[in-house]
């Protein structure tokens, strides 16, 4: 790859624009949600409006970023992330090896919540991900992409 650092600014504008567009379409915020591992989805509940109920998105856990040591750690590399939650990301692994990237291919970098979040967008763009998230801990930061929304 030639530019990647233009390839990842790039992921950047299409995954906040992709955030901003299907968090508008189906009237949620990111204040009222909860998810699981298996199924590996996350639900969404509507803010007020013409739909009441609830919006269901499936993930896949991107990494996550400690709290102690400001480290970012793919999920392939964790082991306590079970693989239907991180499924797509053996696709993200082989792009870095086809073209090079370290960041994409080895465990764990520093960079703290910046480089999570790059790497959730880089991710979201091989994946063609509509969305990403974030999920604030008192350990870890959670990452995730987000695709196939429906109503529940």
């Amino acid at each position: 790859m030639e530019d990647f650092s233009a390839w990842s600014r790039k992921a950047v504008q299409t995954m906040r624009a992709r955030n901003a567009a299907w968090m508008d379409e189906y009237a949620v915020s990111d204040e009222s949600y909860a998810w699981t591992y298996e199924p590996a989805q996350m639900v969404f509940d509507r803010e007020s409006g013409p739909e009441d109920g609830q919006v269901i998105a499936d993930i896949c856990v991107v990494g996550r970023v400690s709290e102690t040591d400001g480290m970012f750690e793919w999920a392939w590399a964790v082991d306590d992330v079970p693989e239907a939650a991180k499924e797509g990301l053996a696709k993200v692994r082989s792009f870095g090896e086809e073209n090079q990237l370290s960041l994409l291919t080895e465990g764990c970098h520093p960079g703290g919540l910046t480089q999570g979040k790059e790497c959730a967008c880089i991710t979201g763009r091989i994946l063609d991900a509509e969305g990403f998230f974030i999920e604030p801990g008192r350990e870890y930061t959670l990452l995730f992409a987000l695709h196939n929304f429906r109503s529940a």
